[in-house]
């Protein structure tokens, strides 16, 4: 029973681990300084994953919202949040989904982003704003079999966040005691960018394959 149990955990962990490789997301978060705003997301998803997430008992190991019913499921969940508009297409072998949800508030933000699984923070300090989003990471990460599989699925996909807060910028990474980290070690296709548009960029595979959680930090005065 218990190796039973054991595998059936494996190959649920190289699902979810493989599927999110075969998935690039980018997001233009606008803010205002009233707390209300936007998000643009596009999803790009494997045509192969797509169409697996059709088949019975598939659905639920897909990480992202794959349809508009599925983004009106995880807004109908969030106060103050709705979407303003949505179109699908295809792009060579990709589904695209692009989306416009507008938020009232920070609070509503912070909700869909930890839905995602950010692990999403927002606080005041030195007359500024400090967004904190956590992702990536974790013990499957680890897994040679799992990297190898990453590696090559998310050849093609990325994430892409970029901030729009009104004012000038800052996006860092942190280390675990929350200190700013250098930026010489970025590993290649890695984009840091402070500004008016803060911008992080990174493939998924990495992010999938990192040892521990990527701790980005977006800062911006008031």
């Amino acid at each position: 029973m218990a190796k039973r149990r054991f595998i059936k955990n494996s190959a649920a962990l190289l699902l979810v681990f493989f599927f999110g490789s075969c998935i690039g997301v980018s997001a233009d978060i606008t803010i205002r300084k009233n707390g209300s705003g936007f998000i643009t997301l596009e999803y790009r998803i494997s045509g192969e994953l797509e169409s697996l997430g059709k088949l019975d008992g598939n659905a639920r190991w897909l990480p992202v919202p794959i349809g508009r019913a599925d983004f009106e499921r995880t807004v109908g969940r969030i106060p103050s949040m709705r979407i303003a508009s949505f179109s699908t297409r295809r792009q060579g072998g990709d589904i695209v989904n692009k989306a416009r949800l507008d938020f009232g508030n920070t609070g509503a933000l912070l909700k869909f982003l930890d839905a995602l699984g950010t692990g999403a923070g927002l606080v005041s300090e030195n007359n500024g704003k400090l967004l904190a989003l956590d992702f990536g990471g974790g013990e499957g990460a680890q897994d040679p079999l799992l990297a190898e599989f990453a590696a090559a699925a998310a050849a093609s996909y990325s994430l892409e966040l970029r901030f729009d807060a009104g004012a000038e910028g800052e996006v860092f990474l942190a280390d675990r005691d929350g200190l700013k980290r250098g930026t010489e070690s970025l590993p290649r296709g890695w984009v840091l960018q402070s500004g008016r548009k803060a911008v992080f960029s990174a493939p998924m595979g990495d992010l999938l394959t990192a040892a521990e959680p990527v701790r980005l930090r977006v800062r911006w005065a008031e």
